[in-house]
């Protein structure tokens, strides 16, 4: 994913080897870029069993919270970070 100041992101995502990971897998993603926050949907179109991903990216650590939506609303969250090797 290349990252500019922009509205519209779209990529891919791969979750792999993460310890207590209630949603590997890969598929695509949408989100938004601005003033060093980045929000990402992991799951665009989907109304149910989606993952949001909203935190700072910093030079090459990107960290924040992330919550997992259902139709009854959030029904888990927690902290994440992310570094690029």
């Amino acid at each position: 994913m290349d990252i500019s100041d922009s509205a519209n992101i779209t990529g891919e995502w791969r979750v792999k080897n993460i310890q207590h990971n209630p949603f590997g897998g890969k598929g695509d993603l949408k989100g938004g870029f601005n003033r060093k926050r980045l929000w990402l949907n992991l799951y665009p179109g989907f109304v149910d069993n989606n993952i949001f991903f909203s935190g700072d990216l910093e030079e090459n650590i990107y960290s924040g919270e992330l919550s997992f939506v259902t139709i009854a609303g959030v029904t888990d969250y927690g902290t994440f970070e992310a570094i690029k090797k």
